[in-house]
Parts: structure tokens; sequence; C-alpha cells
């Protein structure tokens, strides 16, 4: 009997931790883009900073090739088997993905509008692919702050 309930517990625990996991994965992302006058900062928050295997990136924007908003469907989709992060096809995509020149970082759940940045050669990554509750404020704040610097 004490074997059975000790199975059981351990059962309740996993369906718990499985429940936790899939309502943090419908979530949308917890990623906080800060323009300043010559930098975007990039900060990743609760689940995110787990599933993206980072807290924060600072990109200078003289490296900042070109930034649009545009539906995650438009956003070619490389094929990498060097990822250090989370890769669910259809459901998250988060992280590191390639090789040197070709580093890509992404933070996306399922669809919609994301922020494109493409980044000069010279910094750890050749693109960054971010989900933001506001992808069209964040593309007209950068293309600002790239003017004026």
């Amino acid at each position: 009997m004490t074997v059975l309930l000790s199975v059981l517990a351990r059962l309740v625990a996993a369906g718990a931790v499985a429940v936790g996991l899939a309502w943090a994965l419908r979530r949308p992302p917890q990623v906080t883009a800060t323009v300043s006058r010559d930098e975007l900062t990039l900060r990743f928050h609760g689940w995110d900073a787990f599933w993206a295997l980072r807290r924060e990136v600072v990109v200078p924007l003289h490296q900042v090739q070109r930034v649009d908003a545009v539906p995650l469907s438009q956003v070619p989709r490389p094929t990498v088997w060097f990822r250090i992060g989370t890769d669910l096809p259809g459901v998250i995509r988060a992280g590191s993905f390639g090789r040197g020149s070709s580093r890509e970082l992404w933070d996306v759940r399922r669809g919609g509008r994301v922020v494109l940045v493409e980044l000069r050669p010279g910094l750890p990554y050749q693109r960054v692919v971010l989900q933001v509750a506001d992808p069209d404020a964040i593309a007209e704040q950068l293309r600002a702050a790239m003017a004026s610097a």
C-alpha cells in the first residue's frame, strides 16, 4: 500500500509539473525590449530566461542593419543542427540557433507578429527574432533611434 501511495504521489507531482509547463508555453513571451540612445537591451523574464537560456542581451544600435515588424510566417526558420535553447516546432522557439556568423537569437511562440532585427557582422548574432507586446512600436523606436544616432 505504501508503494502504491508513493507511485501515485509521484504521478500527481509529474502531472502538476506538466500542467505548469504547458501553461508557461501558452503564455506570450515575457521579453522586454528597451531602446536607448545607443543600444537595444533585451531582457528575458520568468520562463523565457529558462527557454532561451539568456537573461539579457545588449545590441549596439550602430550594429543594427535593418529592423521590421513582420508576421512570424514570413521569417524563414533556418534548419540548423546546433542550438542552445528550446525548439518545439509550432509551439516555441527560444534561444540561440546556428553557429559562427549564422547564429540567431529567437524568442517566439505560435504565430503573430514579431520584431525582426538584422545585424551587421561582428556580433554574436546575425539576427534577432522576438515576439513582443507591440512589435510595430519597438520597430519604430529602433528606426528612430538609428536615424538619430
